[in-house]
């Protein structure tokens, strides 16, 4: 855990380091520091499907179900970009191969 605060402290941006403390915060009970830890990653890093949804774990624990609601609905959405992302990056790479396939082979 000092590692983890170092380097948050560190490095002030370090989205990923916020959600390791509160993974480490929740395993000692300890709900409220996890739920700040998980708020600042998402704050640094809005994209981060993972933070939210801890966060909206954290706050169903804490009793905060209306956040919660909107915290899973935040990693919903970003769950559901990243699978559209995908599905385009592989339909691309599809094209590109059939693509080449119906090109005419070059002799020696």
């Amino acid at each position: 855990m000092r590692d983890l605060t170092l380097a948050a402290r560190t490095i002030p941006d370090c989205s990923l380091c916020y959600l390791a403390l509160s993974k480490v915060h929740r395993r000692k009970g300890d709900l409220g520091t996890a739920t700040t830890d998980l708020e600042k990653a998402v704050g640094l890093d809005p994209t981060l499907a993972e933070g939210w949804y801890n966060l909206a774990t954290a706050y169903d624990l804490t009793g905060r179900h209306a956040d919660a609601k909107l915290a899973r609905q935040r990693f919903e959405m970003l769950k559901e970009t990243k699978a559209n992302r995908e599905a385009e990056m592989l339909r691309n790479a599809s094209l590109k191969t059939l693509g080449r396939e119906g090109l005419p082979q070059k002799g020696p």
